[in-house]
């Protein structure tokens, strides 16, 4: 006999008595009742878990145009080149405070007149962007270009030692030798590599959370086609 069987035969023989049995069914149905609210609960909260689930997949995504996206890539683009060319020249200014030379430049103070174009550029381009781009990427374009600008302060300060034979210059508060100058700059350019490196991952991330409004309606168009098969 199945349990559903059960339940209807107990049920009858309650009711048949009248009075005490009367109120006991009345109790079980109460009871019923309340387990059945209980796994309602239950199964409501577990729902609304996986709802917010997907609704927290669909929030990671950011769904834009793709003229949008192209001109938001093109942009960042731009902004990535010229300041990977900045920081491509601190570590050339490493290069020249350890006694090298700099491929087709003449001297370093060519160089720094170069270094500092690129920061220019770079910081032109930071600003041109300013309107269309995040805050915080914003600020650490313009972090960046100020690191940049203080090592090839001291680079220039450390071609003074070279050109000049002095022995020790006061910078931004500080007595340097020629030595210390160039430990300053090899710090320096490590930290700048550093903060490169972490706005690449931040436009990394930020590029992988946008889809197109175009792919999102090939997805649709290519799970209907599947459905249909």
């Amino acid at each position: 006999m199945k349990w559903d069987d059960i339940w209807k035969l107990v049920l009858a023989v309650l009711s048949s008595v009248g009075g005490i049995g009367a109120i006991i069914v009345f109790m079980v149905k109460i009871c019923s009742n309340m387990i059945a609210n209980k796994l309602s609960k239950k199964y409501e909260l577990k729902l609304n878990k996986e709802l917010e689930k997907y609704k927290a997949g669909i929030d990671n995504k950011t769904y834009i145009s793709k003229a949008r996206f192209d001109r938001e890539f093109s942009m960042y683009q731009d902004l990535c080149e010229k300041n990977i060319t900045m920081v491509y020249d601190m570590g050339a200014a490493v290069m020249i405070a350890r006694g090298g030379q700099y491929p087709n430049i003449n001297n370093t103070e060519e160089f720094i007149h170069l270094a500092l174009q690129h920061i220019d550029d770079a910081e032109m381009a930071n600003k041109r962007y300013a309107p269309f781009i995040a805050k915080e990427i914003f600020e650490s374009y313009k972090e960046l270009g100020k690191q940049a600008y203080f090592i090839i302060s001291l680079l220039t300060v450390w071609d003074m030692f070279e050109t000049k034979n002095y022995t020790t210059i006061n910078y931004n508060g500080m007595a340097y030798t020629k030595n210390t100058a160039k430990n300053e700059i090899e710090d320096k350019q490590k930290q700048i590599s550093k903060l490169s490196d972490d706005i690449l991952d931040k436009l990394r991330d930020y590029l992988s959370s946008l889809d197109t409004l175009e792919e999102q309606k090939n997805g649709k168009t290519e799970n209907a086609n599947s459905e249909q098969g």
